[in-house]
């Protein structure tokens, strides 16, 4: 009964240290390096890790994810040739920054647009959201992207989606067009987009925050900032600087509530965990 107790109260603490651990803060990744910025106090920016996916003057990243079921952050990197590039799905552990490549997404000619594989975000039901272009125009289709490669259409809605975060609250998607028109949300039921919500764009990664509906952040490379972005997913889209992180050339932002404990809390867990085994009753010595 004595040990029963005691795994209740480790359980217990294991909730409470990985309830919301990082609901505080939003990821950061740049061609180098994964990082943390505090959403409260922006320039309090701490390193997680060399990630070491980009190993020539050719590559860079492109989006960032947090996949709330692995646990894992994703991204997509670009290696260009004078005549082709290749686009690679990598992962990123958000505990030490160290990325290793998932799956080569395919090697496509070099052309007016150079990309095919072009945002990331994460949904709880249907898993990585991809959007794609077919390299002719601007514009990019949303569909799902399976961790073999493969991808599943869910809609097209004739829009440039440059960065893209998906609301689990709404059910809505909200797209940045970083060449000029700004941002917009699709219902990814049917397709449908809404007018432009703000004519402002930044080329530095969207993520969705938490679980409340309309709240989302972006990073502005000019100025580099984090921004807040407040909208109803349907006619408009308030922007507020939240203060100058300093982190030169973000490739991606994402956020994610997960079950890892930050470090402070797995340590917190550990001394929990020992003080618990030397309380253990000891064997009763008969004199």
């Amino acid at each position: 009964m004595k040990i029963l107790s005691s795994f209740a109260f480790l359980i217990l603490i294991f909730s409470f240290c990985c309830g919301d651990c990082y609901s505080d803060f939003v990821y950061g990744v740049t061609n180098q390096e994964l990082v943390r910025i505090e959403i409260d106090n922006p320039s309090n920016v701490s390193t997680i890790g060399q990630h070491g996916l980009i190993d020539t003057a050719n590559g860079r990243l492109r989006g960032l994810a947090f996949h709330g079921g692995l646990e894992l952050l994703f991204s997509i990197r670009a290696d260009f040739t004078s005549t082709t590039f290749e686009e690679t799905l990598v992962s990123i552990d958000p505990l030490t920054g160290i990325g290793e490549d998932v799956i080569s997404l395919g090697v496509f000619p070099r052309g007016a647009f150079d990309v095919r594989n072009e945002a990331l975000t994460f949904d709880q039901s249907r898993g990585l959201i991809v959007s794609q272009t077919d390299q002719s125009s601007s514009t990019s289709s949303l569909s799902i992207l399976g961790l073999d490669g493969t991808t599943s259409p869910i809609v097209d809605n004739g829009r440039d989606n440059d960065f893209i975060a998906f609301d689990q609250v709404s059910g809505r998607l909200l797209s940045m067009d970083d060449q000029g028109l700004g941002l917009f949300s699709t219902d990814l039921s049917d397709g449908t987009t809404s007018p432009t919500l703000n004519g402002t764009n930044f080329n530095g990664g969207l993520t969705a925050v938490s679980n409340d509906p309309g709240i989302f952040l972006t990073y502005d490379n000019s100025s580099q900032s984090l921004v807040e972005i407040e909208t109803d997913l349907s006619t408009f889209a308030n922007l507020r600087s939240l203060g100058v992180a300093g982190v030169d050339g973000m490739r991606g932002t994402a956020f994610g509530i997960s079950t890892i404990p930050e470090p402070s809390s797995a340590i917190f867990l550990a001394f929990s965990s020992i003080w618990i085994l030397v309380r253990k009753r000891r064997p009763t010595v008969r004199r």
